[in-house]
């Protein structure tokens, strides 16, 4: 009878030991969720608005709509960019609340690779056949 209710306290004992475990399972769980997933995803919010509150008059930036142009003037809650070029370009008024990005850089490789060549390539483009 000794033996039996031995055996039955060493069972209690080892099923509170996997009981216990759980709690440090979800913790750790939760750890390892804040590292990969809310700890950056809040440090690039902080940066977006560092630079939402940074930019100026004369910086090229991105909207939440994907629209890049330069900023020409900057209000407490507005702000309005030109996109298309400096003489012919469009000009738009966004809330802060657009602001994206600093607009990437182009290399300048890039830009003169993608410039037509003569007109051969407008009539390749234009014909089509």
């Amino acid at each position: 009878m000794h033996a039996v209710f031995h055996h039955l306290l060493l069972v209690a004992s080892t099923k509170k030991q996997g009981s216990s475990l759980a709690p440090l399972i979800m913790i750790a769980l939760f750890g390892v969720v804040w590292y990969f997933f809310i700890r950056p995803r809040r440090k690039a919010m902080r940066d977006q608005q560092l630079q939402a509150k940074t930019f100026s008059v004369g910086d090229e930036i991105m909207t939440i709509g994907g629209v890049i142009g330069v900023v020409v003037d900057v209000q407490s809650d507005r702000f309005t960019i030109r996109t298309g070029g400096a003489e012919h370009g469009t000009e738009l008024v966004f809330t802060k609340a657009a602001f994206k990005s600093m607009a990437p850089a182009i290399p300048e490789a890039t830009v003169a690779s993608d410039a037509p060549e003569g007109d051969a390539a407008a009539g390749d483009v234009e014909g089509g056949q």
